[in-house]
């Protein structure tokens, strides 16, 4: 990954979980020194929880946040507000894993209302020419409406461009758009995969930095 990312495994949290995260947060933070901090979509799973919680994690790229802890504090609660994906800092608590753990994948957290990942290409990968960008996209319909890809130039990006279509159909384990790399200029680039919500609110993007090559790839075929 590029300096200033973090490819964290995460779980996403519904109201009632994120309002006691923050609840927790601040009764633990002095306040009259700090800003009062704001609770994740996103709580970080423990590499001792990843068994438990497996088939619910999924990996996702955060922007670090600063080590200062004030400073982290303000950071996060800007991100929050404005749909930045920032690295987190909160353990998810043992309900929420818990809830992880179930059986039962098709009810969507409220908070989430959805479960969306990029499988190709991975964070770091080097793209040419067109691209299928892989992955999962399902969501309750009655809080989520499409899907989107974008893409901006560099590794903090700024300009986002919607690549391809909206898409109101849900993706399992599939072809979610094609980017055809062949069209910009070689570097570095962000793709991020957004789901929109009915309020026309996005949930929280999952990014994926990749390199744009001018010249094909060469795949290794294994020969010596």
């Amino acid at each position: 990954l590029e300096p200033g990312l973090l490819a964290i495994g995460v779980l996403p949290m519904d109201d009632e979980q994120r309002a006691a995260v923050e609840a927790d947060l601040r009764e633990r933070i002095d306040l009259a020194d700090v800003p009062a901090p704001s609770a994740p979509a996103y709580c970080e799973v423990a590499q001792a929880s990843l068994r438990a919680a497996f088939e619910a994690v999924s990996l996702q790229v955060f922007i670090a946040a600063p080590t200062d802890p004030i400073d982290a504090i303000r950071a996060r609660n800007w991100a929050i507000a404005n749909g930045v994906p920032i690295e987190p800092g909160v353990g998810c608590p043992e309900e929420v894993l818990t809830d992880a753990g179930e059986e039962d994948e098709t009810i969507f957290p409220i908070e989430a209302s959805a479960i969306y990942e990029v499988t190709s290409p991975e964070p770091g990968d080097t793209i040419y020419g067109p691209t299928p960008i892989i992955g999962t996209a399902r969501w309750d319909p009655e809080r989520v409406w499409y899907y989107k890809l974008e893409i901006s130039q560099g590794t903090i990006a700024n300009e986002w461009i919607t690549f391809g279509e909206t898409h109101e159909a849900q993706v399992s384990d599939g072809v979610l758009e094609i980017l055809n790399a062949d069209a910009l200029p070689p570097g570095p680039y962000t793709i991020r995969l957004v789901l929109v919500r009915r309020d026309g609110n996005f949930l929280q993007p999952i990014l994926i930095p990749v390199t744009i090559s001018d010249v094909p790839i060469e795949e290794d075929d294994g020969s010596p």
